[in-house]
């Protein structure tokens, strides 16, 4: 080596290591320039100078003012420095893995403790923390899908509560074959006491709703829209588990988008009934479906429909399907099913009836014989079904039912009287109303008593059991929340 080269210049740096928080004031009190102290945030280079007087003088005061202090020289060209270029004031004892860079403490924990200089950490994160960064987010997602969901049955709830206001849309298609049918002048009378308009449906569920629970004021808003001219081609259902399947749902796609472009929104209203007019063959009322699930309808109407009340029945019937009420007739036969099916289950004598059960569909003549009703007036809504409205409970409504205890006579009660199987001078139903109209033929029984009937031929029922024929409403279908007729 040349003793009369020139040695390569120094770098000289105060590096502040430690300092007493008692200290801190009169340490940040000595530090040259606008520097801030930061405790936290030590060691910290407090001066870079080419002068070694200087550095030693910077050193004196800040050991003087009780800090710890460290003068670290280094070539004033040295490439790389010891110090990390993304945090000058701390030391690069570690190298990013990806790029080389020196890097420093401060690096490792913003890179999430991977040795990662600042600019690796922003343009790729490590496998581990993106597959902690997808599980959060999968969390995160799940915690809102379920509280979409709670939100929705709460408003689906409210939606159909009896406290509340049940917002029902009708929605009025008319095919172009159907055109100036009668039964679409008759459905759109204005509301009378006929009980054969539309516009009839919403009043007698507020009827019937009052019976129940005397509250005085309405249940049902009906909003009917319409009729509109239109073709309605809906997908067709074919068998086959996965066919049926896809095609049940673009089926019911269809129809949520017919009502969506009419302005019926699922938000806006608790339950959406489509009605269609058509002149195709077939028994039209059979096909219609209501879900509860979906609260829609779809209701088809003949446009050669004689009886304007059969076609408002099936209406009232679907609505009360996408309410959640059930078929209370006999799959098999279609006839109402005793003793949910029979809006006087305990008329003595329990035929003819003198009205249907809604979700039944026609008024029980004989055992073996029903009978279309002419006017909504002739239709009521039982305790089974008023049970699945919520507007009793399902206690309520299985007390109301249930049989008399063995070896006693059958009981006969009005709706409103005690319930049988209850003992002498029990009271009525609480908080179900009592329905005076569903009462049987005759004078009722004293209070306290009951009135037995007459024994019974060996090997008969005292009230027999219903088996006659009629065509009730949505025959073949099923019953339960699904779709129903």
């Amino acid at each position: 080596m040349d003793p009369a080269a020139t040695p390569p210049p120094l770098r000289y740096r105060v590096l502040l290591v430690r300092v007493e928080p008692a200290k801190a004031a009169a340490v940040a009190a000595a530090l040259p320039g606008r520097d801030r102290l930061r405790v936290d945030r030590l060691p910290m280079v407090a001066r870079v100078t080419l002068d070694r007087d200087a550095a030693r003088d910077t050193a004196r005061r800040l050991r003087e003012a009780g800090a710890v202090v460290l003068v670290v020289e280094e070539p004033a060209e040295a490439a790389p420095s010891a110090f990390c270029p993304s945090h000058p004031g701390r030391i690069a004892a570690r190298a990013c893995h990806r790029c080389g860079t020196p890097t420093c403490l401060a690096c490792v924990d913003e890179a999430g403790g991977e040795e990662l200089c600042p600019r690796c950490a922003r343009d790729r994160r490590s496998p581990r923390y993106r597959a902690r960064l997808r599980q959060l987010f999968v969390v995160f997602l799940f915690a809102v899908f379920l509280y979409e969901v709670w939100a929705w049955f709460q408003a689906d709830r409210e939606r159909v509560a009896p406290r509340g206001t049940v917002r029902v849309a009708l929605l009025q298609y008319v095919e172009p074959d159907a055109l100036g049918a009668p039964i679409v002048r008759a459905l759109n009378a204005p509301p009378s006491e006929a009980g054969t308009s539309l516009h009839d449906i919403g009043p007698w569920y507020d009827a019937e709703f009052d019976r129940y629970l005397r509250l005085g004021r309405p249940y049902m808003d009906l909003r009917v829209l319409g009729p509109w001219q239109r073709r309605i081609d809906p997908p067709t259902i074919r068998e086959g588990a996965v066919l049926g399947a896809w095609d049940s749902w673009r089926y019911a796609r269809y129809f949520r988008r017919l009502a969506v472009r009419a302005g019926a929104r699922a938000a806006d209203f608790a339950s959406r009934v489509i009605v269609i007019y058509s002149r195709r063959a077939g028994d039209l009322a059979a096909e219609s479906r209501g879900s509860a699930r979906a609260r829609m309808a779809v209701v088809w109407i003949s446009a050669e429909e004689q009886n304007p009340a059969y076609a408002v029945l099936t209406v009232a019937h679907e609505i009360a399907h996408t309410l959640g009420a059930e078929d209370t007739y006999d799959p098999n036969t279609y006839r109402a099913r005793f003793p949910e099916g029979f809006a006087e289950p305990f008329a003595d004598p329990p035929y003819p009836q003198r009205y249907a059960e809604l979700m039944a569909g026609d008024v029980p003549l004989t055992p073996t014989s029903e009978r279309e009703v002419r006017s909504l007036s002739e239709v009521r809504i039982g305790y089974h079904t008023a049970a699945a409205l919520g507007w009793v409970t399902e206690e309520q409504a299985a007390l109301y039912y249930q049989p008399p205890p063995a070896p006693q006579p059958a009981l006969r009660v009005s709706a409103g009287g005690r319930m049988p199987g209850q003992p002498p001078g029990a009271s009525a139903l609480p908080s179900a109303g009592a329905p005076a109209d569903c009462a049987p033929a005759g004078d009722p029984p004293p209070a306290g008593e009951t009135e037995a009937d007459p024994p019974p031929d060996e090997g008969e029922p005292a009230v027999p059991p219903p088996d006659g024929a009629a065509a009730g409403i949505g025959a073949g279908d099923a019953e339960g929340d699904g779709d129903h007729g």
